[in-house]
């Protein structure tokens, strides 16, 4: 007799990610796969159901029954409703998509959506071995910059499902200036910094703004751990990240600030400055916060969405 399972997919950009969760097993992701979000002869609502065919023919060789599934996608999701009610410019014709609908045409499953970072976070919240937290408040720092609040395993209720979109916060630059938190710490908006210091753009031209990354542009993988530039914008920046982080930290009461997202892997060098500015933002109370690194790795926004699912679907 199959076992029951979740068809889990991780909806971004550039891929989708779908895999099996098996209720038996909720941190192992069985058949999973890629494929491109928006290839030239395809739409992204037209891969997110080839993903789920693709998950769904693939279960009975795994000796698993899908029962339900769960998705975590880029943009604000209702979860009420299955609608992205807003998505930005990276993806066309994204906004307005009813992922339920999608789900009932492919598979005839019932299903349950949340933003890509809300379903990461509850992931790596449930199983990322952070047990002893009740309330975390998780940043993700990649790309872009978004996170989660999540109360005993429970995502915090949204009622316009915007929860978590932390890109829009305030927090001073290493040059003081005030800008989007999404502008100064995301993978992103580092780039444009170190470019635009190692130009020699800096302190002739003054505030730094978002821009569009150019081909000419200098990948941080390409900068070398010891550059000086890149040092000081990190620190500068992310402590400036950290002093608003610690009113949110306040504000909210959490037990601990998880960070994940590609800019976790330089580990204290991100989680150092953070902590930092943290112990300035917050008051007295909260200035001992634990800051951690993520833990679950790449499956864990597959596992988050599993977790969404068996959560509220049973």
């Amino acid at each position: 007799m199959p076992s029951f399972c979740t068809i889990a997919l991780d909806i971004g950009g550039t891929k989708i990610a779908y895999g099996l969760i098996p209720d038996s097993s909720p941190t192992t992701v069985l058949a999973s796969g890629r494929i491109p979000t928006q290839p030239a002869d395809s739409t992204a609502q037209q891969q997110v159901q080839l993903a789920l065919r693709t998950a769904l023919e693939s279960a009975a060789a795994e000796g698993l029954q899908p029962v339900r599934v769960g998705i975590g996608a880029p943009g604000v999701v209702d979860t009420a409703t299955g609608l992205v009610t807003y998505a930005g410019p990276t993806m066309a014709g994204w906004q307005g998509t009813d992922l339920y609908a999608l789900v009932q045409q492919a598979t005839g499953l019932p299903g349950i959506a949340t933003n890509d970072v809300r379903a990461l976070g509850l992931g790596e919240y449930t199983h990322g071995g952070h047990d002893g937290f009740s309330r975390v408040l998780f940043i993700s720092i990649g790309t872009g910059l978004g996170g989660a609040v999540i109360d005993r395993r429970t995502l915090l209720d949204s009622p316009r499902a915007t929860a978590g979109e932390f890109s829009e916060l305030v927090a001073a630059d290493v040059f003081g200036y005030a800008q989007r938190a999404e502008t100064i710490a995301s993978g992103s908006g580092l780039t444009i910094y170190y470019n635009d210091v190692a130009a020699g753009h800096v302190p002739n031209v003054g505030e730094i703004t978002w821009r569009d990354l150019q081909p000419t542009d200098i990948r941080l993988e390409d900068v070398a751990a010891n550059d000086e530039h890149f040092t000081k914008i990190l620190q500068g920046n992310l402590t400036g990240l950290g002093r608003t982080l610690g009113a949110i930290v306040t504000a909210f009461d959490v037990d601990a600030l998880i960070i994940g997202g590609g800019m976790a892997a330089l580990g204290e060098r991100v989680l150092t400055p953070i902590r930092e500015g943290l112990t300035v933002g917050a008051l007295a109370p909260n200035q001992s916060t634990p800051v951690v690194r993520a833990n679950l790795g790449d499956n864990a926004p597959l596992i988050g969405a599993g977790v969404l699912a068996t959560t509220n679907l049973d």
